[in-house]
Order: C-alpha cells, then sequence, then structure tokens
C-alpha cells in the first residue's frame, strides 16, 4: 500500500534543452570552456586524499601534492 505522502507531492519539474540554453547564454553561442585534463586529474587527486592529509599540508602551507 502506498503511503498518503506519496500520493499528495507535486511533481518535480523536468529540465528542457531551452532552460539549459537560457543558462548558457543562448543558442548558437559556444559552451563555456571545459577544464583540461590536467585540471580533471589534480581535482580528482585532491578529492582522493584524507582530509588529515589536506589539513596538515594546509597548515604546514605547503602545496598539495599533485
Amino acid at each position: 500500500m502506498r503511503s498518503r505522502l506519496l500520493l499528495s507531492v507535486a511533481h518535480l519539474p523536468t529540465i528542457r534543452e531551452t532552460t539549459e540554453e537560457m543558462l548558457l547564454g543562448g543558442p548558437g553561442q559556444e559552451p563555456p570552456p571545459s577544464p583540461s585534463l590536467d585540471d580533471y586529474v589534480r581535482s580528482i587527486s585532491r578529492l582522493a586524499q584524507p582530509t588529515s592529509v589536506l589539513n596538515k599540508a594546509t597548515a604546514q602551507g605547503q602545496p598539495r601534492p599533485p
């Protein structure tokens, strides 16, 4: 049996291409530049580091390892 709460919730809006175009600047315009592969790998490496390593490097003023 379904919960009454589920039945009373309004539907979520959908994303349309026209909405995305408005957010990006309109049709026919170039999309914003995407980050380079090196930037991507660097950000993933930072996310993969334990927070204790990041806090220690920040406290010592050292750059984080790549």
